[in-house]
């Protein structure tokens, strides 16, 4: 099909047109010139098709969206709204030279940039899920780069508040970017659905292609969607520079158990700093309002545990977990997407941890970072793996009042849980191995506990 052109550009008092910029589902962006002050701007126009009815609702809704947001630092810049003289409602905001729709298609990006644009969007991301509103079309294109390079997050045309989303009948979708529940219907959206798409989002800009887009093959909007309804697990990332936190969060976040995705976007920033840490770079700031210093304190913390009593020689224990048969695909349907014969990366002495720490505090990023190694910390000394039907499960006593539990089976994310008990689903005679860590109330994480293997009982 091909694209519409853009329809004419509107009249604006104080401002020149210079030329189009691009054409959506219900408004035309067009850059113009301001004469006072004097610089480029976008212009989003609504069509004129769409003046009256849901879409100039959404339109006016984007602009309140956009004005409660403003002050936060990745957020698409909005100057001033109104009405043109024909009629259409129109938006003026900051002009960005580039998108990552466009960059990722490019080709795959480098992984800091990636884990520098998660941060940034699920930074406004979970400020917004605060206020009681979702965004509802995560996705690249909507991820902007200013004329500085900054990522900044736009279009919040279908945003919704939490308690009107299950309620709301006209939701947009973009359908590589929707969670399994949101194109069954079951969902009109949500914290979890927002974090598929934010798993979806950084997927592409790792591999250069949505989750379930099949290179060479049937990528209509149809085709995509039924694979995302079905049961394959999309293409494994097969890059070896790839941290196991930042894998670990997108197999977590395009899980199709919504109840198995991370409980929330802030949980989603944390393995982001996390990988940051396996990379041995600075952790980014998360640009949430009051949370940056005890949030940067808290991963720092944790790995600073890591480093101290990891065994230098440790490796993860490599039998590789299968899922039920219900669910097994080909080899290049795994539902793991975990690179294989992955090194673990080389550990710098603790120092260097400090150090950073030091260079934030420098720069006046945070106001305090408490980087002691974080003593008092319970593990679990009794695990217990024992063969069930079609899996084996696990259990271990309590280790302290108000914990939670940090779950690793070979092969597969992390998960956390309240619970003192896991059951890993396998194929009948397949060997599965877990480890548990205690998680504390104030977000310390313990050592794992060694590992336990049992071998999966037959299915009855």
């Amino acid at each position: 099909m091909a694209r519409r052109l853009p329809g004419d550009p509107p009249t604006l008092s104080g401002y020149t047109y210079v030329r189009a910029l691009g054409t959506g589902g219900f408004a035309d962006v067009h850059l113009y010139e301001q004469s006072m002050p004097r610089r480029t701007i976008a212009v989003k126009v609504l069509l004129p098709d769409a003046v009256d009815g849901e879409l100039r609702a959404a339109f006016l809704q984007e602009t309140t969206m956009l004005a409660q947001l403003s002050t936060h630092p990745s957020v698409l810049t909005m100057y001033e709204a109104g009405i043109a003289p024909d009629g259409r409602p129109y938006l003026v905001t900051e002009y960005c030279p580039d998108n990552y729709g466009d960059r990722s298609r490019g080709g795959a990006l480098g992984v800091p940039e990636v884990l520098g644009v998660g941060i940034a969007v699920g930074s406004v991301l979970e400020t917004a899920h605060r206020a009681g509103v979702l965004h509802r079309d995560i996705k690249p294109a909507n991820v902007l780069v200013t004329a500085y390079g900054k990522p900044v997050l736009a279009d919040f045309g279908i945003a919704a508040t939490v308690s009107r989303a299950e309620s709301d009948e006209s939701v947009g979708i973009s359908v590589p970017w929707s969670a399994p529940e949101v194109l069954s219907g079951a969902s009109r959206g949500g914290v979890a659905t927002e974090l598929w798409s934010f798993g979806a989002m950084l997927y592409a800009l790792l591999t250069g292609r949505s989750p379930f887009e099949q290179p060479g093959g049937d990528n209509a909007r149809e085709a995509i969607a039924d694979r995302i309804r079905g049961r394959k697990a999309p293409r494994p990332i097969e890059r070896q520079d790839v941290p196991a936190a930042l894998l670990d969060l997108i197999a977590a976040c395009l899980d199709r158990d919504p109840s198995r995705r991370p409980a929330s976007m802030l949980d989603a920033l944390r393995e982001l700093q996390r990988a940051e840490l396996e990379l041995q770079l600075r952790p980014s700031t998360l640009e949430i309002p009051g949370d940056t210093a005890t949030e940067l304190s808290r991963v720092l913390a944790a790995a600073a545990a890591a480093e101290r009593d990891a065994p230098a020689a440790a490796a993860p224990v490599r039998s590789r977990r299968r899922r039920p048969a219900a669910t097994e695909t080909g080899p290049d349907d795994r539902t793991s997407i975990r690179t294989l014969d992955r090194r673990p990366p080389r550990r710098r002495p603790l120092r260097w941890l400090v150090a950073a720490a030091g260079a934030l505090l420098a720069a006046g990023v945070v106001t305090a970072v408490v980087l002691s190694i974080p003593r008092g910390v319970p593990a679990v000394d009794r695990l217990h793996a024992e063969p069930a039907d079609g899996a084996v499960q696990f259990s271990w006593d309590p280790a302290a009042d108000d914990a939670r539990y940090q779950v690793r089976v070979d092969g597969e994310p992390a998960v956390q849980q309240d619970t003192t008990g896991y059951r890993a689903e396998a194929s009948a005679g397949d060997r599965v191995c877990a480890t548990v860590a205690v998680i504390l109330a104030d977000g310390r994480l313990g050592e794992p506990s060694q590992a336990q293997c049992a071998r999966a009982g037959q299915d009855r």
